[in-house]
């Protein structure tokens, strides 16, 4: 198998990269995510048969071609505050970029990203259109948080998954880790942003998970 690296805007919470989200908007990710599968395949590759469980915000901009390749998918779209996500983000991309760089400007941090995110949120939105309701979840993030023993066998039932002692076992073994309700420390202001900045580049999202919580 030909050694390939999957494209994608993961590589920007590290490096500037100018004039790449151009370049990937008019990419076709299939092969991207053949890649994946194949990965997976290998690392599976002796193993019994399980439910994969990824997690990532850059398949936003992608849902065709992931279920193009991976049609019997679930996809879970945990919605969140956009100033909420976008002072965590970027104070999250700040840590990456601080560690393959000796100078960058956060302000320049907050502008780009607020850009992409509100972009990956669109395209997600425009791509689920086309995509069958039995396969989107939508989770409210507020409501998860706030109420993960009564929220996760709610989800676990719309999945067509059994919720058991299992389950809620390793619930509370996870909630129990050190560590877990500890508090992320961000600014707006910090990365040039305001909340009505936030307001205006996501549009009507902010009014849909306000909805929802």
């Amino acid at each position: 198998m030909r050694a390939r690296a999957p494209h994608g805007l993961q590589w920007g919470t590290r490096f500037k990269l100018k004039g790449y989200r151009e370049w990937l908007e008019q990419r076709d990710f299939v092969p991207d995510y053949q890649y994946l599968k194949e990965f997976l395949q290998v690392l599976q590759t002796g193993d019994r048969t399980r439910r994969w469980v990824l997690k990532s915000p850059f398949h936003l901009y992608n849902l065709g071609a992931l279920l193009k390749v991976f049609p019997d998918a679930h996809i879970l779209w945990t919605h969140r505050d956009p100033q909420t996500v976008m002072g965590s983000w970027c104070s999250l991309v700040e840590t990456g970029t601080a560690l393959c760089n000796r100078r960058y400007d956060t302000e320049e941090i907050g502008r780009e990203w607020l850009s992409s995110l509100s972009w990956m949120v669109e395209q997600g939105r425009m791509s689920r259109l086309d995509i069958p309701k039995e396969r989107m979840v939508d989770v409210s993030y507020h409501q998860l948080t706030a109420d993960p023993h009564g929220q996760l066998p709610r989800i676990f039932e719309r999945l067509g998954l059994q919720w058991s002692f299992k389950e809620q076992g390793n619930l509370d073994d996870v909630l129990a880790r050190p560590g877990m309700r500890r508090n992320h420390e961000y600014s707006l202001a910090r990365y040039g942003l305001d909340p009505d900045m936030v307001d205006a580049a996501f549009g009507d999202y902010t009014k849909l998970v306000a909805s929802i919580r």
